[in-house]
């Protein structure tokens, strides 16, 4: 359900500009640590750029569906939806920006931890 642009777009924005290393945390169909370039934010919306960075399998196996290649994503404000320690639009994507939770996960992935690195993210939610 859409709310305030204006207001979200006050909210959120401040989660978009103090990133770590320009990397979050991104999940649709699947889990990824990505890097953000071509940040745009506007007062009707939000997009960036997602250049794939560090994969995360599922624990439980299956096929993941990585992207390989940097893809758009974004919001018009109005759609975006805060929850818990994360936010996205209305079952589309979502975003985990946070210093220590980002570096948290990439070192987790590196050590191939995905089940600790699923569970601090995806499977919080």
């Amino acid at each position: 359900m859409p709310g305030d642009g204006e207001l979200r777009r006050k909210l959120f924005s401040p989660f978009l500009t103090d990133l770590y290393e320009n990397k979050i945390i991104y999940f649709e169909r699947f889990l990824s640590i990505v890097t953000l370039a071509d940040i745009e934010n506007t007062p009707e919306k939000f997009t960036a750029t997602a250049i794939p960075y560090l994969n995360i399998e599922k624990p439980e196996g299956g096929r993941s569906g990585f992207m390989k290649e940097p893809w758009n994503f974004g919001a018009a404000w109005p759609y975006m939806r805060l929850s818990g320690d994360h936010f996205g639009t209305y079952s589309m994507w979502l975003i985990w920006t946070d210093k220590e939770l980002v570096k948290t996960v990439e070192e987790l992935a590196r050590k191939k931890d995905w089940e600790f690195a699923y569970e601090l993210t995806a499977y919080k939610r």
